[in-house]
């Protein structure tokens, strides 16, 4: 019964990193009932899942062959393949909208840089090439075309930018925010990310280009990966200002926060299930 919940294709379940059995495994959990369901094991840590756009195959990081490379799987966690085998670590993957790329980080020109792996014939393409790292690369759809859009110190402050894979540029995301982490967009355009504001790192939103940001987290919480539901309803995060890194929930109308999990071991990683995924 709990398998049959967890693998409903709802819009309202997570799969996220655990440590719990000592070892990284990734987990899915029915958020409204808190029902939990290991999906992927080993004796190597097993984290970052993301799901393809309908939701049938799950990408994630494992180090179970050495380096830490991706592999993909399907929905209940079977047919396992590996996908990436470079020198230096990958990970962080993004799935493009269609389905045909996986965008991801990776070291292996001595840097953590942007890249794009094109499913059907195997093409990596390194969309960034800079001394400084770059991290958390998520997909955008604009009338302009599609981008990839992660964050990196290049500049000497943290900022987003977007690499425009039409024209092969890379530009500046024009935020006015100061030290941003991790963006994400929900389904009505509304960016989400983390910031340092003090000594901690605090949820913000933003309803449209131009406009302020809002906190949404309180000050005492530091917390990381702030990621929209399906339907723009909810923001999953991390956070370790309690014990160890454990899965909340907020509304961003209302600030109510609800806290998802609780063990002594950290979870992390957070990543809704799409709603049209099919059974």
């Amino acid at each position: 019964m709990t398998a049959a919940i967890l693998l409903a294709p709802r819009g309202d379940t997570l799969a996220y990193a655990s440590l719990r059995q000592g070892n990284a495994d990734i987990y899915l959990m029915d958020v409204w009932h808190r029902l939990e369901l290991r999906l992927i094991a080993s004796t190597a840590h097993d984290e970052s899942p993301a799901w393809s756009p309908d939701g049938s195959i799950i990408a994630f990081v494992s180090d179970r062959d050495g380096d830490s490379d991706l592999y993909l799987a399907d929905r209940f966690g079977r047919d396992i393949r590996r996908l990436t085998n470079a020198p230096g670590a990958d990970f962080s993957p993004a799935w493009s909208p269609d389905s045909e790329s996986i965008a991801f980080v990776s070291g292996r020109d001595g840097d953590m840089e942007i890249v794009v792996l094109t499913l059907a014939t195997g093409e990596v393409r390194q969309l960034t090439h800079n001394l400084t790292n770059d991290y958390a690369p998520a997909w955008r759809e604009s009338p302009e075309g599609l981008s990839v859009v992660y964050t990196s110190a290049l500049d000497g402050n943290t900022d987003i930018f977007v690499f425009d894979l039409t024209a092969g540029t890379r530009g500046d995301f024009g935020n006015a925010v100061n030290l941003p982490f991790t963006p994400s967009w929900s389904v009505q355009g509304h960016l989400t990310y983390t910031a340092n504001r003090g000594d901690r790192a605090r949820v913000f939103v933003q309803e449209g280009a131009g406009m302020p940001e809002r906190a949404l987290t309180p000050r005492e919480m530091n917390v990381n990966n702030p990621v929209w539901s399906p339907d723009g309803r909810w923001i999953a995060f991390e956070s370790s200002h309690v014990d160890s890194r454990e899965l909340y929930l907020i509304h961003p109308g209302s600030g109510h926060l609800r806290r998802l999990t609780r063990n002594p071991f950290p979870d992390y990683g957070a990543q809704w299930r799409p709603k049209s995924s099919r059974r």
